[in-house]
Formats: C-alpha cells, structure tokens, sequence
C-alpha cells in the first residue's frame, strides 16, 4: 500500500474521527452552495455564448514546438552555498512525430548566508532566462512556438521584488536579459503562450459591467467558460473587454468583490479605470516594459472537447486567425487536460522533484569529496563538508539506527559509481569528521 493511501490511519484515532467531521461539515457546506453556484453559471452562460465561435475544420498538421522548465523545489544548503538544479526542454512535432528535441541544464548556486526567500525568487528568474532562451532556439526548429505562461507574467512579482529592495545587481541584469528576449520571440509572430494557471475573471467583469448582480465572487473564468462553452470552439477576450486589457476587468472583478466584503451587497461600486490600468501597466512599465509590449497582446479561451477544461492562450495582436488554425488541427490538444498535447509531453520531460537539489547537491559533494582527498588529505574536510546543523539531516538515520555517532559524509557519485551510504553494513567509502 502506498504512502497516501495510508496517510489518514498514521494520524490518532480521535484526532482521524475530528477531521472527519470537519470533512462532513464542509461537505455540507459544498452541497448547500452547488446549488447556486449552478444557477450564476447559467447566468453567466448566457452573457458568454453569443461571443462564442466555432473553431474551423482540421487543418493539416502543423510543425509546432513547446518550451517548458522546471527547477528543483527546494534549495540545498551544502558546502557554505545554497544549490539548485534547473531545466529547460524544447520539443517539436508534426502530428504525433517528434521532429526536434533539446535540452538545457544548469545549477543555481548562492551564498548560503542569503534568505531562502530572495534566493528562491533569484533561482526563478535563473530558470526562465533558460526558458526563453530555448524558446528562441525552438524558433529555429518549427513553424510556431508554445510558451508556458503569459508573456509578461513574470513582471509583476519582480516590480513587487525592486520596490522592496530585494533584487541584486546580477538579478536586474537578469530580469533585463529575459525583457530583451520576450520581445524578439514575441516579435517574431510564430510564437504564442498557454497560460495554465490562470486566474482570469473577465467574464465576471463583463458582468458586473453589463448590470448582472448576482454573488459572483471567485468565479474564474476557467471555471465559468469551460462550464459555458461547446467542444471545439472559442471565445476572443477581445469581443469582452471593450479595448481594455483583460486583466483590467479581472481586477474590476477583484475591487468589486473587496467593496462587497467590506461595505455589504447594497454599497454602490464605480471603477476607478485610471487606477486600474495603473495597476495593469505600471509594473511591467517599471521594470522595463514599455505599455505597448502588454497592449501589443490579445488572448482567447478555447475549448477542444466538450468534457475538457477551458484553456487560455496570449499571441500577438492580429495573429487571431492563424493562432486559431494551428488550435483546430486534429489531436492538437490532450483530451484529458484541455492543453496543447506537445506541452504536455515537453511538461514530463523537465519535471524535477523535491529531492533533486539534494541529490545534485550530493553529486557535488562525492565529486568534490574525492578532488580533496586527493590534493589535500582528509583532514582538509573538517569543516567544509561537515554540516554545521548536524541535527536535521541526521535526524531520520538516528531514528533508524537506534545510536548515533557524529556526522557521516553521504553522497553518490553518479559518473564514477563511489558510493557513500549512511547505513555502515553498506558502506564502500566511509568518512567519519571528528
């Protein structure tokens, strides 16, 4: 039986029996609300559908590649530094053939007296510089390019960074270097980007815009489209938004359900347009970003079969018709999650879990272990390979072996197949640091 599936009977018996009833309660609440819920979505069907159009007939089989990245969750603290491991993969296919396909990898590494936090947001911004340059060399290789996430996504949480101080030197470089490559791929009008995580709201700001009153509040329009709209067709933010940039109406959206929480159901709401377009394009303006780059861009929300979810694609103003070709084309898109199907297949390639930065730190650490040895001796290793908070990544081997000892270097040397284990009975090599 595996690890989650046994997850609840490892909590005590009483404690399994309160979080049941919490469960009940909230169930409860879930069937009180799906009622009405069910009736605002037919409200909100109806506002939507006359804006909905059919995607064409297959046409041919496009040559389109897919970029994505993905970068160890967790950094490690070894050898006074903090490391992680990052990825970007570029994968290019006609139909179901796959006709290009690369790789690029990198380590990110930080002085380990910094804040995981600001490390963390560094490694990020490391991880999709490789992206974009890997969509840039996708270019090369297919007709069009998918990128994962909006264009300009990143720009509000690095304007968020500088006003707190947060961002390096190295990091604006960076952030430069990512504003540069944005544009040509954007400029090259073969490229457009699948936003996964959306948390648009533009139905519900066309809404509220058109004198539709009901409790609207958190009905994204992944939720809401994917419930309005037929298999095959799609629906231009455009026909919605009056001229404005879509996220407008979602923060219309947002500013509408905080007035409502505040102020109660009766309080009169006018948007205030200037600030609102301040807090669309503001940000990507301050980091470098002119409001022609984000205004240059129009999405759609599409839907590929009838029992798949909505899904949101951003592309350059005036591609409309030809991004929606490449869309009809047959087995484009993954009928279980609504996405591109090359997406999802480049998705699998780079994932990295929770462990890999430290099994890459590992790997490291044999490397180098051995490079010491050899030129210094093991008395060089003292306290540069001993952890200096022996107690948490020891604390399950205590555990286990019932004694403890002092500290034991572990690693695996992948490339030159050194093992160094915790448990003794197994070890090759052992370095005790006393």
């Amino acid at each position: 039986m595996s690890e989650d599936q046994i997850e609840w009977l490892r909590l005590p018996p009483d404690l399994q029996y309160k979080l049941m009833e919490v469960a009940e309660e909230e169930a409860q609440r879930v069937k009180e609300n799906h009622k009405k819920l069910l009736a605002t979505l037919e409200e909100l069907k109806k506002l939507a559908l006359p804006h909905v159009k059919p995607l064409p007939g297959e046409q041919g089989e496009p040559l389109v590649a897919a970029v994505d990245g993905s970068r160890s969750p967790m950094l490690s603290r070894r050898l006074g530094a903090s490391y992680g491991a990052f990825t970007a993969s570029g994968l290019a296919i006609r139909g179901k053939s796959e006709v290009w396909e690369d790789h690029l990898a990198g380590q990110f590494k930080r002085n380990g007296a910094l804040s995981q936090d600001r490390s963390m947001y560094s490694f990020e911004l490391t991880s999709l510089l490789a992206e974009r340059k890997m969509a840039l060399e996708a270019l090369d290789h297919a007709d069009h390019v998918i990128v994962d996430g909006s264009f300009y996504g990143y720009a509000y949480t690095a304007n968020k960074r500088i006003q707190m101080g947060e961002l390096s030197e190295n990091d604006v470089k960076i952030l430069e270097e990512i504003n540069e490559l944005t544009e040509k791929i954007i400029k090259s009008g073969r490229a457009f980007a699948v936003i996964k995580r959306t948390r648009s709201r533009v139905l519900e700001g066309y809404a509220y815009l058109n004198g539709l009153e009901e409790d609207l509040t958190g009905i994204t329009d992944k939720l809401s489209l994917s419930f309005a709209m037929p298999g095959r067709s799609y629906i231009p933010y455009s026909e919605l938004t009056g001229g404005r940039h879509p996220m407008e109406l979602t923060i219309l959206a947002q500013r509408k359900e905080m007035e409502e929480r505040e102020g109660g159901r009766e309080v009169s709401f006018s948007p205030d347009w200037k600030d609102i377009e301040e807090r669309v394009y503001g940000p990507p303006r301050y980091i470098g970003v002119p409001a022609e780059a984000l205004s240059s861009l129009e999405r759609i929300q599409v839907k590929a079969y009838d029992d798949a979810p909505a899904c949101e694609v951003e592309f350059l103003k005036g591609k409309e018709e030809e991004v929606v070709s490449i869309l009809s084309a047959s087995a484009f898109f993954n009928h279980d999650t609504g996405l591109p199907m090359v997406l999802d297949m480049v998705d699998q390639l780079t994932t990295l879990g929770v462990r890999f930065a430290e099994e890459y730190a590992d790997e490291v650490e044999a490397r180098a272990l051995q490079l010491v040895i050899e030129e210094s001796g093991p008395s060089a290793l003292r306290w540069f390979f001993r952890p200096l908070n022996p107690q948490k990544p020891y604390r399950t081997s205590m555990l286990h072996a019932g004694t403890y000892q002092g500290p034991i270097v572990t690693a695996i040397c992948i490339r030159d197949y050194r093992v160094l284990l915790r448990k003794r009975r197994l070890l090759v090599v052992t370095l005790r640091i006393s």
